[in-house]
């Protein structure tokens, strides 16, 4: 291989990771600036439901394991 070929992959090896680097501290830098909706729906909803006074947890034939129950 010619010295010139040598030279040209370093250079090219040296900058891929110079670049890899900053973007990589750019991601991890914005990630904190993000909006989360997930994380803000989950606290929005475990706020109301800390609110409601007299709720109990109670089955439904919605998300119960049972068909039908008599009463």
């Amino acid at each position: 291989m010619d010295m010139y070929v040598i030279k040209t992959l370093a250079l090219t090896t040296i900058l891929l990771v110079v670049i890899y680097i900053f973007t990589f501290r750019r991601i991890r830098k914005n990630r904190e600036n993000k909006w989360d909706s997930v994380q803000e729906y989950r606290d929005k909803y475990l706020k109301r439901r800390e609110n409601r006074p007299g709720e109990s947890n109670y089955v439904t034939k919605y998300n119960s394991q049972e068909d039908y129950r008599e009463k």
